[in-house]
């Protein structure tokens, strides 16, 4: 795997700016983890590409990013307090999510091993896309429910630090030795392409990164809009409007649209 310096990678965000904004995310990661190789590097070279993304994301934040959900008390506080709750990628709907696999029959690293790995790490996921027909159907309460977007350009440097784009690739982590297994987020970068339509920019916290026990993290001035699926109910939809222009009248509405003449979806600001 080759790494690239910090220069490298503001000049790439400076460059590719014109280019669709999503894809320069993707190239930029590619550059410090190669999508085609399955191998995990050495432990310092994890790190340094950890650093390098973190820096990259830092120097270059993207727009905003949604969270797809159902409309639950925890939704609606969620907006009110502007916080976001971290799982551990244990509870991830991936079932490879933290995981490698050995390149020898004779060293296999096993289901606890794994689940230690995945109990150390706590995710939170966001999605570059707030108009995508799968995330409102698989998260959105099959469009009942609404897309809070949150812009990271008003996240304090803490958080970004922690903020990182998902790889989609075929390839499979692999490691050498159990002993070098890893049990950082650098397993945590990279899914099965089957997902590459998420769009997927996740934070990734260690456990012992968290200032509380209830593995929350502030995003206080995040929030910039909410987007009501198509389905969902207008009682609803009056409440959290309600509440939007009460406490945070600066954030935008929208409400999903269907398109006359294609499967698409589009969305109005209300």
């Amino acid at each position: 795997m080759r790494l690239r310096g910090t220069s490298n990678a503001i000049r790439l965000c400076e460059v590719k700016m014109m280019k669709t904004p999503y894809r320069h995310y993707m190239d930029a990661l590619s550059k410090y983890v190669d999508p085609k190789i399955a191998q995990l590097p050495p432990i310092k070279d994890k790190r340094y590409a950890l650093t390098e993304i973190c820096e990259f994301v830092r120097k270059c934040p993207p727009p905003t990013l949604y969270r797809y959900m159902p409309v639950t008390l925890n939704a609606l506080l969620g907006i009110i307090n502007q916080d976001v709750y971290l799982m551990e990628a244990a509870k991830m709907n991936d079932i490879f999510e933290g995981s490698a696999y050995s390149r020898h029959p004779d060293k296999i690293l096993t289901k606890d091993a794994v689940e230690k790995a995945q109990h150390n790490l706590f995710l939170k996921s966001f999605s570059y896309d707030p108009i995508n027909i799968l995330m409102w159907s698989h998260y959105g309460d099959e469009n009942k429910g609404i897309c809070i977007g949150y812009n990271f350009s008003q996240a304090s440097s803490e958080v970004k630090k922690h903020l990182y784009p998902v790889q989609y690739s075929n390839k499979r982590f692999s490691f050498e030795s159990v002993k070098k297994s890893p049990e950082n987020a650098f397993l945590l970068l990279r899914k099965s392409s089957c997902w590459k339509y998420e769009k997927e920019f996740r934070l990734i916290y260690e456990c012992n990164e968290f200032s509380n026990d209830n593995h929350c993290i502030s995003l206080k001035d995040c929030v910039s809009e909410i987007t009501f699926g198509l389905r969902t109910e207008t009682p609803q939809i009056n409440f959290i409007k309600y509440l939007v222009n009460t406490i945070y009248p600066d954030i935008q509405l929208y409400q999903i649209k269907t398109n006359e003449n294609s499967f698409r979806l589009t969305r109005e600001k209300i």
